[in-house]
C-alpha cells in the first residue's frame, strides 16, 4: 500500500494570504496558497480564510473566502482590500459575466 503524500502548512491551499503575481496588464492571480519562497509570488495580499475561487473583472480581483462565507474585492493596481461582502453557505467559486459578478 503507497503513502500518500503529505503537505506543508505552508504549501495549504487554506493560507490566509492570496499570492498575486503583477503583469504588464494589472494583476493576475497565479495560484492560490504557494510558500512565500515560491518564485511565482511577486507580491501577496490578506483575503478571508480559505481562499478558493477568484475572478477579475478588468479593474478589480474578487476571491471568494470559504471559510468566512464572504468575498474579498481586491484593486488589482495595488491590492487594496476595497471590501469583503457576505455571501450564502461555503462559497467555492465566483464568475464575472461582463457586467456582474456571481
Amino acid at each position: 500500500m503507497k503513502a500518500r503524500p503529505r503537505f506543508s502548512a505552508n504549501a495549504s491551499l487554506f493560507s490566509r494570504v492570496l499570492p498575486v503575481a503583477l503583469l504588464a496588464l494589472g494583476a493576475v492571480p497565479v495560484k492560490a496558497a504557494p510558500p512565500a519562497s515560491d518564485a511565482f509570488t511577486v507580491q501577496s495580499y490578506p483575503v478571508g480564510r480559505c481562499p478558493r475561487g477568484m475572478v477579475s473583472d478588468g479593474v478589480n480581483l474578487w476571491v471568494v473566502n470559504l471559510c468566512d462565507n464572504t468575498v474579498s474585492k481586491l484593486r488589482q493596481s495595488d491590492g487594496a482590500l476595497l471590501g469583503t461582502f457576505p455571501t450564502g453557505v461555503q462559497p467555492l467559486s465566483c464568475a464575472f459575466d461582463g457586467a456582474n459578478i456571481w
